[in-house]
């Protein structure tokens, strides 16, 4: 139950990673909300699934360590009417979040809008540290006690939907809302208590909760619900109002080259004939990084069925190589076009006005 508020508190970074800087995600790509549908939807679900291994580790971001990650106390309540009682764990070491699986994420990206459904699948996650009992009845027996515990989950799957919208004139994007929902697979209980009084109390209280897990599950729901929610708004608003909208999620290509998804240096090399008033640009060397790059091809059918889609896999796969071995052949021509538009320029303003000595 707690996995989800756990991991949700961090992984929520995950959707902006990007455009933080200074340290940007490794092969991280530039969704544009002009791409549609798929283009859009594969390139926020890398983004965030290629964040999630940069902070396993913790120190990135300022974000602690996935693996494992540490929550000083939280609660719940167990009422069976076999067994009751309120549960406090403390000193928590989670373990599992950062295997998580981004499973898909669909988005409607308007200019001042923003409509998000992330899906993400936590294949395992087990808690263990420090149990305190209170309240407890087992048959009309009261009891309390102090032990350790190892709760697990299996296949959790959890779906956020995040609601922003930006006023306007303003750079940043306000999350007004984060609506999480989740399934578990299964959970497994094992506590371990000294002798409360009551011969075998932790044995029975594993054992109804072992068997009763859905219950367990659907009742934490009520406790986590809103705390998650309101964690994950202020996680993701935090990350909204340090990176502007348009930075985040470019309009178009254009703007993420403006926005400095690629950065690129011009050497440019000219001289001036003794006596001539303009300059004769002799070479530009341009040498670029690109941040990341989206293929979309459409083809009619070829006699090779769905021929666009391996090839568009194949591409946005493989697009670091893509941009590696593009190099060599765009290199020249930009030198050339470059060269070209630069000499119009000198050569219709005399060197002396360009640069006054």
């Amino acid at each position: 139950m707690r996995a989800v508020l756990a991991f949700a508190t961090i992984l929520a970074a995950a959707a902006a990673s990007p455009a933080l800087q200074p340290e940007p995600p490794v092969h991280a790509r530039t969704c544009s909300r002009s791409n549609k549908d798929n283009t859009l939807n594969n390139c926020i679900r890398h983004n965030i699934q290629a964040f999630i291994p940069h902070v396993k580790n913790g120190g990135k971001f300022g974000l602690p360590s996935l693996e494992p990650f540490h929550v000083p106390e939280t609660s719940f309540d167990l009422r069976t009417g076999l067994i009751d009682f309120h549960a406090v764990m403390r000193n928590l070491t989670v373990y599992g979040l950062g295997d998580a699986v981004v499973r898909d994420a669909m988005a409607d990206l308007g200019d001042d809008a923003m409509l998000m459904d992330v899906g993400l699948l936590l294949p395992k996650v087990s808690f263990r540290g420090m149990l305190e009992l209170s309240g407890g009845q087992i048959l009309e027996l009261p009891f309390k006690g102090r032990g350790i515990f190892d709760f697990t989950f299996s296949d959790i799957n959890a779906t956020w939907r995040v609601v922003g919208k930006r006023q306007a004139g303003e750079e940043h994007l306000e999350v007004q809302s984060v609506t999480p929902t989740y399934t578990v697979g299964g959970m497994t209980t094992d506590i371990k208590l000294p002798d409360q009084g009551i011969p075998n109390l932790d044995r029975v209280i594993n054992a109804v909760m072992n068997h009763y897990w859905t219950i367990m599950v659907d009742m934490g729901k009520a406790y986590v619900q809103k705390p998650i929610s309101h964690q994950l708004r202020s996680v993701i608003n935090t990350l909204f109002q340090n990176v502007p909208y348009d930075q985040m999620f470019p309009a178009s290509w254009l703007a993420a080259l403006l926005a400095g998804d690629i950065n690129a240096t011009w050497r440019v090399v000219g001289k001036r004939q003794a006596g001539e008033e303009h300059l004769e640009v002799q070479s530009v060397t341009p040498t670029y990084t690109v941040g990341g790059m989206t293929t979309d091809i459409k083809l009619p059918d070829q006699g090779i069925p769905n021929l666009d889609r391996v090839i568009n896999a194949v591409m946005n796969h493989y697009w670091t190589i893509m941009v590696d071995m593009g190099k060599a052949y765009v290199q020249k021509p930009i030198s050339h076009q470059l060269r070209s538009v630069i000499n119009t320029l000198f050569q219709n303003v005399p060197y002396d006005q360009m640069f006054p000595a």
